[in-house]
């Protein structure tokens, strides 16, 4: 007999997230089910986290979240960091005031609660009506259960009659698969009996049955509800043919005062017996003198202080029933007894149809708490109120827009400032739009339309603040167009402003800039500006991750080759945007966690890195988080040897650079091609993928950073590769002429590969082998253990070329060991065949040597002498030699025949293969 879904949901949950969805119409027993559920976890002892949505005609921001946590163990809560413990603070009811937050940092918190708690315990999340939840809870809940790891099962009902397409798009485990849906369908014939016998304590004749099923479709609310009206009207009476009605009528039997206590309880959300007291302006005790014949009719429930309709659709039912009047009169008199400014703005929203000073003031007064608390999608949503009411200004509108941009709504943000723009005077309230838009579109139509946005904001104020802000983001957008001396002019306006200001925080900012400019222009790294940006940091302001010196000082380390550092400060930064739930700054620094960690050899770390930002860049959608997720995604992908994987990173992330003009990610991409390519051996397709980045490299012959020039290597194997030796010399002495300028040792090290390498092709192996060995030595100053193992690689070869067999060997074996180690498999596979080489030039039985094969195999697939020759190191004339002799040997003429011949001949393939 198969597991009811709850059963089964809490058995999958023993071994990690597991979810369950009940779908069904009003009334068809999904709560049931619900309450089954968490009494059932309850038993079996989990930890039960319990919400129910309201179908109030407002909401309250976090009131969910809230109901979440109510009861939770202050040990649990003891265990997180502290800004988290504020942060959690800030949702529960009645904390209107206290340190700001944002919802990322709340839906991190929570996060960090379900898996504290499910160090110890399992876990259920559950919740009732789930379509009804507030926006800023179901961001957060909707972010947490994304991310679970341990064993937390998340049980949500939902109905099935909403009019969007999925009430529940937001809610995901972290694999598709963990979560089942299940439609809760209507009773029989026999279940309706059974529920009445048991609800109702008697049965009726099997012809009422059939046509209290007939009406209902099985659905026991609404059955229950034509089962009271026969009681009370008897069999022979024509049923309401809907359940509205049957609501309305039922409601309708009240008297007028009793109707409008309920109407002001249906209105109210976290309603009290008190609280609906005083807006029915009696005591608590004559309001349940009121409303003891709701309660006699089972329409509502009062124990203690606590007080709600027995089912939500009785609540829906009143509130629809009532004219317009009377609801606007229930929200005026509930605005005056309630606490929280939220839901006061809202009554009076609601009981109003205009402008009103009052109300335009609450709505204000509430968005301030509501941004406060981490509510961006609420906050702006209340000053789409204030709009709608009459309150339509310019300042509403960038404070709306502000407010959406931060939860995720771009291109509603833009919409609204792009409607405001014309009908601002020149000042800061219109340099504070531009500034705004200029940010907004470098997410949404690319930097250049971003840096007109932002040229406009600056001829519009005289502000020092706004220009040093304006100037900053220009010189953003033209580092990552490319434009160099533009970013140097706008930075040297933006260091004129902070001075003027005399604020620290914004010269520090302006400092880092000008540092990773002079870096990312061939100057070098300026040490004086460097250390005073990082001296003068406020790391408590909230600023764009680009702008902050740490971050800045975090990217700095990684093109020294100082990777520990570097990784050291990517965990620290890391950190703190996981607990603030600061999705870009993970994205962004997703990127620097990949490069460091590839660059180390750490592939397995960096693989992870790059899938999380994939599921994050997923769960944010938009072409700016895929642009970072791809690029993130394609270097470890090419290292490791995906090969699909990679030609799809790339292709990606190539697709939305040149959309979106962002030349130096396009740049990234072509490099993680390039590597692909030549670990391939397809030297063609390797210069096609770079040769963007190689004519751009000439343009700029000074910039050998490795930030710009870590394409080099490449770019020289598949020209030396291709013969083109003096394109490949150009390159070379580029990176050597740099290396000796700024003393970089990874510069100097990629400029003595590539002289090793050119040497060979000319013939100079012991120059070769001392050009090798230069590049070793500066590794020795390096933690680039990938680098490293592809120069003992190059030296290896040379060393076979020289004839030192045992040298060659240990060497092969060393870049073995190291790429296998990484997980580089492409790279391995080059290792094993390069110490075949050594070990296998005897001949093999009767047919070809593994070098003769080698070769027959390669002219075979239509590669040159000269191809040949370079991918497997040996000499044009070797490969003429074993070609004749595999001619002799399989007595043949011409390659068409050798293809042929290869093709059909298993006994010499295994013969040949070593």
């Amino acid at each position: 007999m198969p597991l009811s879904p709850v059963v089964d949901l809490l058995r999958r949950a023993a071994a990690g997230p597991a979810g369950l969805i009940v779908q069904g119409e009003p009334g068809i027993g999904k709560t049931t089910m619900w309450l089954d559920a968490v009494d059932r976890a309850r038993a079996d002892g989990m930890v039960v986290l319990a919400a129910r949505g309201a179908s109030a005609e407002l909401t309250l921001t976090y009131s969910a979240l809230a109901d979440l946590l109510t009861g939770l163990d202050d040990e649990v809560l003891a265990a997180l960091p502290e800004t988290q413990r504020q942060t959690l603070g800030r949702v529960l009811p009645g904390a209107a005031y206290g340190p700001p937050t944002d919802e990322r940092a709340v839906a991190a918190a929570f996060l960090a609660v379900l898996e504290e708690l499910a160090r110890e315990h399992r876990v259920l999340v559950a919740i009732d009506d789930a379509q009804w939840l507030d926006p800023a809870s179901r961001t957060a809940i909707g972010y947490a259960l994304r991310r679970l790891t341990s064993s937390v099962a998340v049980l949500v009902t939902v109905r099935a009659t909403e009019p969007v397409p999925d009430p529940l798009s937001w809610l995901t485990l972290p694999r598709p698969e963990l979560l089942v849906r299940h439609a809760v369908s209507g009773l029989s014939l026999g279940g309706l009996h059974q529920m009445f016998s048991r609800r109702l304590g008697r049965t009726f004749p099997r012809p009422t049955i059939t046509h209290i099923h007939r009406m209902s479709g099985g659905n026991p609310f609404y059955a229950l509800e034509l089962a009271h009206a026969v009681i009370r009207d008897g069999a022979g009476r024509e049923l309401p043919d809907s359940l509205a009605a049957l609501v309305a009528e039922r409601v309708g039997r009240l008297d007028e005062p009793t109707t409008e206590a309920l109407l002001l309880l249906a209105a109210c959300v976290r309603p009290a017996l008190d609280r609906i007291a005083r807006a029915a302006q009696c005591s608590p005790d004559e309001l349940v003198l009121l409303l003891e014949p709701a309660e006699d009719q089972g329409l509502i429930t009062m124990a203690g202080n606590a007080i709600g309709f027995t089912h939500p659709l009785l609540a829906s039912g009143v509130y629809t029933n009532a004219t317009n009047a009377q609801r606007r009169a229930a929200h005026r008199r509930l605005a005056e007894v309630v606490d929280s400014p939220e839901l006061r703005a809202r009554h009076l929203a609601l009981a109003s149809a205009g402008a009103d000073p009052e109300t335009l003031a609450a709505l204000d007064a509430a968005v301030a708490v509501t941004a406060a608390q981490g509510a961006p999608a609420t906050a702006a949503e209340l000053l789409e109120l204030a709009i709608a009411r009459g309150g339509d200004t310019p300042l509403r509108r960038i404070l709306c827009a502000t407010h959406h941009f931060t939860a995720g709504d771009a291109q509603s943000a833009q919409k609204l400032l792009a409607g405001v723009i014309d009908e601002l005077p020149s000042g800061p309230v219109r340099a504070t739009a531009l500034l705004m838009l200029g940010g907004i579109s470098v997410y949404t139509d690319g930097f250049t339309a971003a840096a007109g946005w932002l040229r406009q904001g600056v001829e519009t104020t005289t502000d020092p603040a706004m220009l040093a802000q304006l100037h900053m983001m220009l010189s953003f957008t033209a580092m990552n167009l490319g434009e160099f001396a533009d970013a140097e002019c706008t930075l040297d306006v933006a260091a004129a402003r902070a001075e003027d200001l005399g604020s620290d925080a914004v010269r520090s900012q302006v400092l880092s800039l000008q540092t990773m400019l002079g870096c990312l222009r061939g100057g070098g790294i300026c040490p004086d500006r460097r250390r005073l940006a990082l001296e003068l940091e406020d790391r408590d302001l909230v600023a764009p991750i680009i702008f902050r010196a740490t971050a800045n000082e975090m990217q700095l380390r990684f093109w020294e080759g100082d990777l520990t550092g570097g990784l050291e400060l990517y965990e620290q930064l890391w950190r703190s945007a996981a607990e603030r739930g600061a999705e870009s700054e993970l994205l962004f620094l997703a990127v620097q966690g990949t490069l460091g960690s590839s660059w180390k050899g750490d592939l397995v770390r960096a693989t992870a890195i790059a899938r999380d930002a994939t599921e994050r860049a997923d769960q944010l959608g938009g072409d700016n988080s895929k642009l970072i997720a791809a690029v993130a995604r394609a270097g470890p992908a090419a290292l490791t040897g995906r090969i699909d994987d990679a030609r799809q990173a790339c292709a990606e992330a190539t697709e939305i650079a040149v959309h979106r003009g962002a030349d130096r990610v396009q740049y990234a991409a072509a490099s993680s091609l390039g590597l692909l390519e030549v670990s391939l051996g397809r030297y063609p397709e390797a210069i096609d993928a770079l040769s963007g980045v190689i004519a751009n490299f000439r343009r700029e012959p000074w910039i050998t950073e490795i930030h710009s020039a870590v394409f080099v290597s490449e770019a020289v194997e598949a020209l030396v590769a291709l013969d083109r030796l003096d394109e490949a010399e150009s390159l070379v002495a580029a990176m050597e002429t740099g290396g000796a300028r700024l003393g970089r040792p990874w510069t100097i090290a990629e400029g003595a590969r590539g002289r090793a390498m050119l040497l060979v092709a000319r013939g100079d192996l012991a120059g070769a082998e001392a050009a090798v060995r230069r590049a070793l030595a500066e590794h020795d100053h390096l933690e680039m253990a990938f680098t490293r193992a592809r120069i003992v690689l190059l030296l290896g070869q040379i060393l076979r070329r020289r004839r030192r067999r045992q040298a060659a060997a240990e060497a092969l074996a060393q870049a073995l060991w190291a790429f296998e180690d990484m997980g580089a498999q492409i790279w391995a596979q080059r290792a094993r065949d390069e110490l075949a080489r050594v070990a296998g030039s005897a001949p093999v039985g009767t047919g070809l040597t593994s070098g003769e094969l080698r070769v027959a195999e390669r002219a075979a697939a239509g590669m040159s002498n000269k191809e040949i020759a370079v991918e497997l190191f040996i000499a044009p004339k070797t490969v003429e030699m074993n070609l004749t002799s595999a001619y002799r040997k399989l007595g043949i003429r011409s390659r068409s025949q050798l293809h042929a011949r290869l093709s059909e001949d298993t006994e010499v393939r295994s013969q040949g293969n070593p």
